[in-house]
């Protein structure tokens, strides 16, 4: 659940992420080190923009409802720990991933008071 700190704009709890705060009031959320150097990673992009074409660059949970939406995101089904980070078989998995749009994604992750802008900043 997220929560208001003391300073305005500024959020103060995230569970199993990192936060960053910035002048502007945003807040940058970031995982461990080792999950965000994976998803940084050559492995990674390529594996992305594989999933991404193989599906059409469309969002999977929206043409299950018959709609056509952009995917944006590229979604673990299993979320990624430090303990599983280096199985392929989760990271890298196509059987493991969905292609999302925002709206669905933000849904994946229980997340419909906020959304993150394209830097990975929670707007509200």
């Amino acid at each position: 659940m997220l929560s208001i700190c003391g300073e305005r704009g500024r959020f103060d709890s995230f569970r199993s992420v990192g936060r960053t705060h910035t002048a502007a009031g945003r807040v940058r959320v970031h995982h461990d080190e080792r999950i965000e150097a994976f998803y940084t990673s050559r492995a990674w992009r390529r594996c992305r923009e594989s999933y991404l074409n193989s599906k059409g660059r469309l969002c999977e949970i929206c043409l299950q409802k018959g709609l056509i939406e952009p995917a944006v995101h590229v979604h673990h089904r299993q979320p990624i720990t430090p303990d599983n980070l280096k199985n392929p078989a989760v990271t890298l998995n196509h059987a493991n991933l969905m292609a999302l749009c925002e709206r669905c994604h933000a849904e994946q992750h229980h997340a419909r008071r906020w959304r993150c802008d394209p830097d990975g900043y929670v707007r509200l």
